[in-house]
């Protein structure tokens, strides 16, 4: 603990200090030194904490490395943390456990708890397959959420595999609103899906998205998008007009306009949330906006 005490803030002092606790046993004074660790822990399965939780329990019994889960849930870890390890146990190869992990995780009552359930379908598609993994998350989530949450973390994968349960009412447009979005930085947009979406929203005029879709989806700069949203809130504009500067290539202008929606009070308006992942996302590349290629703007959440 002497390097602790020297470095008491550095993320990897703590992975490596909480490790050695892992490996003793002393499951319960690891989940109190990281209940109060002062420094940035894990918000990643490759940050240090999370792969020093994967390497602490890679040959241990599952049952070890429940009970150091159970001692950090009942210790009010933040959920972000126990998600970024359960998926760190996941990345080593042990899928069935990562899934059973990332089902312990407590509930926020926020959107992350959608996202928890897209990477926990990761996991169980790599043991029961990709049909069985899409019919557990559709029946363990909200159908609007899911789509909601596949958008805001990148996972177009999902979005574009998601359909709505008849059974759970939908805000159907919006859903498509999102996947026309999505064409914008999948890798390989799907013309045929891009030409679906289009004829789809010119059949509904009266739709409250159609204008936003197709300004999104035509190759022209329609000139009744800034009409339609000059009388919504400034996340909408922002993210609306961040979204057409990326299409574009003008990464710089993006910014600036994702960054007028971030700054909004309207934290709970998903706009905010989309301008402020991607923003994440982008700060991530270590690189200058002037210096940007569309393959830098492509940051698609890796599973």
């Amino acid at each position: 603990r002497s390097t602790d005490a020297r470095y008491p803030n550095d993320p990897r002092t703590i992975a490596q200090v909480a490790r050695l606790l892992w490996r003793e046993r002393e499951y319960a004074q690891a989940a109190e030194y990281l209940a109060t660790s002062k420094g940035p822990l894990a918000y990643s399965p490759r940050s240090p904490l999370a792969s020093a939780f994967a390497k602490a329990f890679e040959k241990a019994d599952s049952h070890e490395t429940q009970a150091a889960f159970t001692a950090l849930r009942e210790r009010r870890i933040d959920p972000v943390i126990l998600v970024a390890m359960a998926r760190a146990v996941g990345d080593q190869g042990d899928h069935r456990l990562a899934f059973a992990l990332l089902g312990q995780v407590p509930p926020s009552r926020s959107p992350s708890d959608t996202g928890n359930a897209i990477f926990a379908h990761d996991e169980l598609e790599k043991t029961e397959g990709k049909e069985k993994a899409m019919d557990w998350l559709r029946a363990h989530t909200e159908a609007h959420q899911l789509a909601v949450a596949a958008f805001q973390f990148q996972r177009y994968d999902v979005l574009q595999e998601h359909r709505e349960d008849p059974a759970r009412p939908t805000k159907g447009d919006e859903v498509d609103l999102l996947r026309a979005s999505a064409l914008v930085w999948s890798p390989e947009p799907d013309a045929a899906q891009r030409d679906l979406l289009r004829r789809h929203f010119e059949e509904r005029p009266k739709s409250v998205w159609t204008p936003y879709a197709l300004a999104i989806l035509s190759d022209g700069e329609p000139t009744y998008l800034m009409e339609t949203i000059q009388g919504n809130g400034a996340e909408t504009i922002g993210w609306f007009s961040g979204l057409r500067a990326i299409e574009r290539g003008r990464y710089e202008e993006a910014s600036d306009w994702l960054q007028v929606a971030v700054q909004t009070d309207q934290v709970q308006a998903p706009p905010q949330a989309w301008a402020f992942e991607l923003l994440r996302r982008w700060q991530g590349r270590n690189k200058l906006l002037s210096l940007f290629t569309p393959e830098d703007a492509l940051v698609v959440e890796r599973r």
